[in-house]
């Protein structure tokens, strides 16, 4: 009698994160030797963007959120709605992502991370005013199902096999209008403030394969770097063969995943301040108001680059 052997396959997560405040203007990434789980705690100098990572029983859950500047000229400090989101975003998927709490590993759903963590925001008395887009991603390490929320113009990518396979939409009220969550007390409220709920940011599945890269970022990135270069790059820096990476040294893999965030992250702050050249947001900007205008937009830039690894057991 003939007999087969069934294969189990899991899923594992190389993950490096990068970042360039538009005031200082340094590029930064998290050590190699640092947990990502605490970059959140640390509060790294992102200017008014934030990021989280946590590993948990389930898988990997991170956010990204883009405070919006403007509230600095009302005195609000733009860094402060933006960590409270990815604070409070970290404890509730710890939380939802716990073998205690979710010991049957069902999906961890991003959209009810965003919800609560908005809701704990709002809650918990810190943030008396400011606004952020935000975006969730929860990645199984039993399925690799990748589910999104996404809110705004913070966006991510899947890259498979060279190319786009996936590409998350920008949510936008106008021009330089991103979707945004917002806290805004009756004293700082004016007709026309952008404020939106966590039910429309965009939100999506995905069954990730081997080889795949995420790519989780500001609009900071989208607006200075071209698809087709960010595309490019990737492929440069981590060339994965036929989305195979069974065969290929871990710890290469890893520099290679740190390497190619610093790239982009380089590649962004250099467009960003360039006053000569083309860039995604001048391309919008001169459609938009019919004006010539070249070079970058200056910006904060935050990002998570995570490469997706099956294991057959």
């Amino acid at each position: 009698m003939a007999s087969s052997l069934t294969t189990k396959q899991s899923f594992t997560y190389l993950t490096s994160a990068a970042w360039s405040s538009k005031k200082n203007q340094l590029i930064q990434q998290n050590s190699a030797n640092d947990n990502l789980d605490q970059i959140v705690s640390k509060r790294i100098d992102a200017g008014e963007d934030a990021l989280f990572h946590v590993s948990t029983d389930y898988g990997i859950i991170q956010g990204i959120a883009d405070g919006v500047g403007s509230w600095g000229a009302d005195g609000v400090d733009p860094t402060a709605f933006a960590w409270a989101m990815m604070e409070n975003a970290a404890d509730v998927a710890k939380e939802l992502g716990s073998a205690e709490n979710n010991p049957s590993k069902s999906m961890v759903d991003a959209g009810v991370v965003l919800t609560r963590a908005f809701e704990n925001t709002k809650a918990g008395g810190k943030v008396e005013a400011g606004s952020a887009t935000t975006s969730i991603l929860t990645l199984s390490n039993d399925t690799g199902i990748l589910n999104a929320a996404v809110l705004g113009d913070s966006a991510f990518l899947i890259i498979r096999n060279s190319r786009v396979h996936y590409q998350s939409a920008s949510q936008q009220h106008q021009f330089n209008g991103p979707y945004q969550l917002a806290i805004i007390p009756d004293r700082f409220y004016q007709p026309g403030c952008f404020s939106d709920t966590p039910s429309e940011a965009d939100q999506s599945t995905h069954q990730l394969q081997d080889g795949d890269i995420i790519l989780l970022a500001t609009d900071g990135l989208y607006d200075s770097i071209f698809m087709d270069e960010i595309v490019s790059i990737v492929n440069e820096e981590l060339s994965i063969n036929d989305g195979n990476t069974r065969n290929m040294d871990v710890e290469e893999l890893t520099k290679s995943v740190r390497s190619l965030a610093m790239r982009l992250t380089y590649t962004a702050r250099k467009y960003s301040v360039s006053t000569t050249g083309d860039t995604p947001y001048v391309k919008q900007y001169r459609a938009c108001y019919h004006m010539s205008r070249w070079g970058g937009k200056v910006d904060d830039i935050a990002l998570l680059v995570t490469l997706v690894r099956v294991n057959h057991e």
